[in-house]
C-alpha cells in the first residue's frame, strides 16, 4: 500500500540530478532542505520535525531532531536524529554551530525515515568531516580523499541573503519558509536553489498583493 511517507521517498529517489549537489565519483547528493521540502509536501501539515537542544556549551552543540506524523487523533513518532558540532572546527561553526548542527539532525532523522540524501549521513556533517579532519601524513591524505565523497555544500552569498530576507519580510513569511525548508537562517540556503526560490517568493507576494487590492467598482 502507497502512503505518503513512501511516496516521499520514491520521490526523492526519482528527483533529477540537476535538483540534487554532485560529489566526488560523479555521484549526487540530495541536500537537506531539498528533502524536507519533499517531506512537507507529501505529507503537509500532518506532519512535524522538532528539535531539541541536548547540549550547548562553549566547545560544542548536540541537537536531536524528531519527526512525527498525526495519526488517529494523536502524533505517532516516525524517527530521530542526532547530531554533534565542535565551534573550532571550521569557520562556520566559529558563528553558526547550531544552526549548522540542527540542520545536520534534522538530516539524519529523514534518513531513518528513509528519505536519505545518498548515505545517512546530511550534508553538513559530511562536508564538515571533510574539511575539519585532523592533519595527517599526505599520504593518509590522498587515501581520504580517495574514500570520502563529501558534498560541495555552497550556499548563497551576503548579499543574495539579505535580498530573499527583503522578500520574505514584505509580508512576515520568513519564519514560514525556514520552517519548510528544515533551516534556521536564510544563508543557509543552496546557492544552485536562489533563483529557483526567489522566483516563487517574487509569484507568491505578486498573488498576495493582487488579492488585497481593492476591486474595481468598490465602494
Amino acid at each position: 500500500m502507497s502512503t505518503p511517507l513512501i511516496k516521499a521517498i520514491e520521490a526523492t529517489k526519482q528527483l533529477a540530478e540537476a535538483d540534487k549537489t554532485k560529489v566526488k565519483g560523479g555521484k549526487f547528493y540530495t541536500t537537506v532542505p531539498t528533502r524536507v521540502e519533499m517531506f512537507r509536501e507529501a505529507l503537509g501539515e500532518d506532519s512535524q520535525i522538532v528539535t531539541e537542544i541536548v547540549e550547548a556549551n562553549k566547545e560544542f552543540v548536540m541537537v536531536k531532531a524528531t519527526i512525527s506524523v498525526f495519526a488517529d487523533g494523536d502524533w505517532r513518532l516516525l524517527a530521530t536524529g542526532h547530531a554533534e558540532e565542535y565551534r573550532a572546527n571550521g569557520p562556520i561553526n566559529a558563528t553558526s554551530a547550531l544552526e549548522n548542527c540542527e540542520t545536520s539532525a534534522i538530516g539524519r532523522a529523514l534518513a531513518a525515515c528513509g528519505i536519505h540524501g545518498g548515505e545517512f549521513a546530511s550534508s553538513f556533517e559530511v562536508d564538515n568531516a571533510k574539511n575539519n579532519k585532523p592533519v595527517v601524513s599526505q599520504a593518509q591524505d590522498k587515501e581520504d580523499d580517495h574514500a570520502d565523497e563529501a558534498p560541495q555544500l555552497v550556499l548563497i552569498t551576503d548579499k543574495q541573503a539579505a535580498h530573499l530576507k527583503e522578500l520574505l519580510e514584505e509580508f512576515n513569511s520568513e519564519k514560514k519558509f525556514l520552517d519548510a525548508h528544515g533551516i534556521t537562517c536564510v544563508s543557509q540556503v543552496p546557492k544552485r536553489s536562489f533563483e529557483k526560490m526567489c522566483a516563487k517568493i517574487e509569484a507568491r507576494n505578486r498573488h498576495i498583493e493582487n488579492l488585497e487590492k481593492p476591486k474595481a467598482g468598490a465602494a
